[in-house]
């Protein structure tokens, strides 16, 4: 029995000594020191956006960005539209944000920018709030219709923003169909008439004309939060805006 107990004891030594033989053949390698991740490397943070950017990515930003794609028409009434529509979004802004505001809309029509990715980021900013999507597709469709003719790429623009809203067909087909109707009466203005509009005494320059285009053009315009519906005097009251004013400035030009 003592013999087996040595013969094991001695197979346990040999193991261990050929063990210990292979590990100081091989040390364990010490821990590499990790170089910490310097963050000013990182792509992420060295492209920094500017305020510009980040103002282009608010809901106002979004929107003026989206006016961009309808044409400006050269009209005091599409001038006028506008001129409202951006005072009301420039409203509550701050004077570093208005400053903002007037530098993206001095900026060149973007011709990358992805029209579809700007109605996605509107309709992410107005979730919940469908009543101001339609008030938007409505105000476009008006926009749309400040010269009295209603052109492919302006129907198409709307069509577009309306599917991407998810403006309810009854919803949408219900301003279509007032508006075209709305457009399509007839409305007489004389020289003297327009005169009269304007209240003109005396000779008035161009700019005039687009001040007092302004002014009586605020009294027919609805604010995005205002749910109330453009009616067809509305509509006939903006028109003789911008049918007085065609006359008045193609006097201008005659003169």
């Amino acid at each position: 029995m003592e013999i087996i107990l040595l013969i094991v004891a001695a197979v346990v030594l040999f193991y261990f000594y050929n063990t210990l033989k292979e590990y100081l053949k091989n040390p364990l390698n010490p821990k590499t020191k990790t170089e910490e991740y310097d963050l000013k490397n990182d792509p992420y943070l060295l492209v920094q956006s500017s305020p510009l950017d980040k103002f282009k990515q608010t809901q106002t930003g979004a929107y003026m960005r989206l006016l961009k794609f309808l044409d400006i028409q050269k009209n005091a009434l599409d001038n006028a539209l506008r001129t409202l529509f951006i005072n009301e979004l420039e409203q509550p802004l701050n004077s570093e944000q208005q400053n903002l505001a007037k530098e993206l809309l001095n900026e060149p029509v973007d011709k990358k920018e992805n029209f579809e990715s700007l109605c996605q980021e509107i309709a992410d900013h107005t979730h919940g709030e469908y009543a101001k999507r339609l008030k938007l597709v409505e105000f476009l469709m008006l926009l749309a219709y400040a010269d009295g003719i209603l052109d492919s790429k302006e129907k198409e623009l709307f069509l577009d923003v309306g599917a991407f809203l998810q403006i309810d067909n009854q919803d949408f087909n219900e301003l279509y169909d007032n508006f075209e109707r709305f457009n399509s009466i007839e409305i007489p203005m004389s020289l003297e008439e327009a005169k009269n509009l304007f209240e003109i005494q005396t000779h008035i320059t161009k700019q005039d004309l687009e001040e007092k285009a302004l002014d009586l053009s605020a009294l027919y315009y609805h604010k995005m939060n205002d749910n109330k519906r453009y009616s067809e005097q509305d509509f006939i009251s903006l028109k003789k805006i911008a049918l007085a004013s065609q006359l008045l400035e193609n006097g201008l030009k005659n003169s």
